[in-house]
């Protein structure tokens, strides 16, 4: 059970215990596993970058336990934290939360491809090269230095330069 309790306790450590979006929530706890967060989620590359069907498996077992409640809002999702029971401190990652929480979509899904491939062992040169290629149509030259710049805040990389 710990690792739902700590997906519910993601979601309720957002602002008015909401996250807006899929590829969002996706995104997050993405970047929190990689900080530490205590889960063993598998992440595959998809076509917003790392992507964990187990993640959305846990999330349909939350919502059916009545913790978490998915809405639909526009054209997307919203997921909000609704049972108090299952949500921990998140401590040490409430601040890489606040981060990633006020991060755009698009800056969050480059930085999450650029890590993907980071963490599978690619230099941070090839590492960029291939986020270039796989993200073209979504690819600036802003959007990658925020997405480095995301990173190095993040402490998953040395420098944003």
């Amino acid at each position: 059970m710990e690792h739902y309790a700590w997906l519910v306790s993601v979601i309720g450590a957002h602002s008015n215990h909401r996250v807006l979006g899929r590829i969002r929530l996706q995104k997050t706890v993405w970047f929190l596993q990689r900080l530490g967060l205590p889960t063993d989620y598998s992440f595959r590359m998809h076509f917003y970058g790392p992507y964990s069907e187990d993640v959305q498996a846990d999330l349909r077992l939350v919502e059916k336990l009545g913790a978490v409640s998915e809405q639909v809002v526009g054209a997307g999702y919203e997921y909000v934290a609704e049972d108090t029971a299952f949500v921990r401190d998140v401590g040490e990652f409430k601040s890489a939360i606040g981060i990633l929480e006020s991060t755009s979509p698009i800056v969050l899904e480059l930085a999450s491809t650029l890590d993907w491939f980071l963490d599978y062992g690619y230099s941070l040169d090839a590492a960029l090269d291939a986020m270039r290629q796989v993200k073209h149509d979504k690819w600036a030259e802003e959007y990658e230095s925020l997405a480095r710049e995301l990173l190095a805040e993040l402490g998953l990389v040395e420098t944003a330069a």
